[in-house]
Formats: C-alpha cells, structure tokens, sequence
C-alpha cells in the first residue's frame, strides 16, 4: 500500500492542486510559454527591440530604415502576432478570474501591428513625429512615445526569458505579461488621443517616419506581386 501511494504521489509531482485554480491557471502559463515556438518568437521580438533601442551604440543600433524594414519580414511579423496572441491568451482568457473586465476592445486593435508601433514611436521619436512636436513633455506625441516605451520594458523581459534555459518563476512570468497587457492598452488609448488632434496638423507630423513605413510596405506588397507573376507564367510555361 506503501509503494502505491508513494507512486501515486509520484505521478501528481508537480501538477497542480486540486481544487486550486490559482494554481491550474498557473501551470497553463508555464506550460504555454515553455513552447519552442513561442520561446523562439520571444528571442526574435527581444533581438529586434534590443538592437533598435535608444541605448545602443550607433554602429550596433539598427537604423530607423533596417528597423522599420526588419518589422516587414516575415519572421518578425510572425513573432509579433505570437507574443500578442499569447499574451491576450494569458491576461483575458487563463487569467481571466484573476483580472475581471481586462479589455472590451476589438480583437483587431489588439494587433500585433500595435505592438510593433509601440517598438518604432518608443525608439525612434524623432523619426516618426519630429523634433518639434516632442518639445513639449505634455504634448499628446510625447505622451505616446512614454506609452510606446511602456510597452516595450516588458517586452524585453519576455524576450530575455526565451534566452534562458531555465524556468523562470512563474509569479516573474504573470508579472510581465500582466505589465505588458496593460501597458499595450494604455498605449492604445494614448494613440487614439493623438489621433483626435487636427487632421491637417497630424498629416504634417506624420512625415517622414509613417511616410517611409509606407514606402517600405508598398516595396514588400511589390515584390510579393512580381513574385506571384513570375510563378503564373512559369505555370503558363
């Protein structure tokens, strides 16, 4: 009977208590995060913020151009869309009795793309809005580039994890996707302010930074049509 409970008690090592759903809701976080591809998505987010923050010495910091070109490659994309489904996964869905009423946005504007504006406006400032409208720290720009750069810290945290082999307390996990959850949608009611300032005034801060995301996202959209036409007449062929 000994050795039955003893392999009983082996075999429950390490699940979580019953009756315990603090605890069961803990163990889905770990369980989720220790994925390889999501770890793998979390480097890929953590190389991207770290080598384009402002810190970085100029000859190791990635340009504003190769910053906003690497946010287009299919690979970053992906790593975004994963850490921002993961972490809406964990906050409003397996965390969902411990933090009531998180969010009633749209799915849609708890995009991926947020996360990766909250990278470009948080370390390139003067690149997208221009000097002079972070004069003022009061200013609805300057007020999102703190947002931005809130967003951001915890990212880098999440990022950094994926580097380490070993498990990460799981109160340091809740914490970072808890403090990135709520920073990404603070950051998004600060954008939705700097969006209501005058549209010919906004039009004008928007240049050159948003122009040259654009740029950028129309050369991707072409190659990916000249890529599409070469396959339909190598079809043809």
């Amino acid at each position: 009977a000994g050795a039955g409970a003893g392999a009983g008690a082996g075999a429950g090592a390490g699940a979580a208590p019953a009756g315990n759903p603090s605890a069961t809701a803990e163990r889905a976080v770990q369980d989720l995060v220790r994925g390889k591809t999501i770890r793998s998505m979390m480097a890929t987010l953590h190389r991207v913020a770290s080598r384009s923050a402002p810190g970085v010495a100029d000859n190791e910091r990635l340009s504003f151009e190769r910053c906003s070109r690497a946010m287009q490659s299919k690979k970053v994309m992906l790593a975004f869309r994963g850490v921002a489904a993961v972490t809406t996964k964990v906050v409003e869905d397996i965390l969902a009795d411990q933090v009531p009423h998180v969010s009633s946005r749209p799915a849609v504007q708890r995009s991926a793309r947020t996360l990766s504006a909250a990278i470009l406006i948080g370390h390139y400032p003067a690149e997208m809005f221009g000097k002079e409208a972070l004069a003022d720290d009061a200013s609805p720009e300057s007020k999102l580039v703190m947002a931005a750069r809130r967003v951001v810290a915890p990212m880098l945290l999440m990022g950094a994890m994926a580097h380490e082999d070993r498990v990460q307390p799981v109160a340091l996990t809740l914490v970072i996707f808890r403090s990135l959850h709520a920073a990404w949608l603070e950051f998004m009611d600060a954008f939705a302010r700097w969006k209501g300032k005058d549209g010919k005034q906004l039009a004008a801060q928007m240049m050159p930074g948003f122009i040259q995301l654009e740029l950028t996202r129309r050369m991707y959209a072409q190659q990916l049509d000249d890529l599409k036409a070469d396959a339909s007449s190598s079809d043809d062929e």
